[in-house]
């Protein structure tokens, strides 16, 4: 048993003393308290049918979702792999052309073209009378077989 001592400015009431628990109920009121703990207990450990479900249902979504990401994931990576690929392969095959296409213009020599032209087939520049300009209205480009006007 406990005294509580009030107090009120400078002076001091009474005690009020807490009420005294009898020897008897105490072995009660322990059992009452046992007893809602164990329903208590029995409550929560029973898990309803349909909660169950929801729960179940909740852990195959979230399962689903884990696994479509990581495939997702995979795909990605994937495809990063083929884009860089297919770049390194771009490059050799970027590299391959102009080395070739270097090889190509300096294999030509334009000299001995003019030469074989005019001393083999006979072949001379235009002269002046020779060039004929003409403005066509039709369209803007020309055709091949078309008479040319005078």
């Amino acid at each position: 048993m406990r005294n509580n001592m009030m107090t009120h400015g400078n002076l001091a009431l009474s005690p009020t003393p807490e009420p005294e628990e009898k020897w008897e109920d105490l072995p009660r009121r322990r059992l009452d308290s046992h007893m809602r703990l164990r329903r208590n207990r029995e409550k929560a450990s029973k898990i309803n049918g349909l909660y169950a479900l929801f729960l179940a249902g909740a852990m195959a979504v979230i399962l689903y979702l884990c696994v479509s990401y990581i495939r997702i994931q995979f795909s990605l990576s994937s495809d990063l792999a083929t884009i860089r690929a297919m770049e390194k392969r771009l490059e050799t095959l970027t590299a391959q052309n102009d080395a070739l296409q270097l090889q190509i213009d300096t294999s030509v020599d334009l000299g001995r073209v003019f030469s074989i032209a005019t001393r083999e087939l006979g072949m001379v520049y235009a002269n002046e009378d020779q060039v004929v300009f003409y403005q066509q209205t039709e369209s803007e480009y020309v055709r091949q077989y078309e008479d040319i006007p005078k």
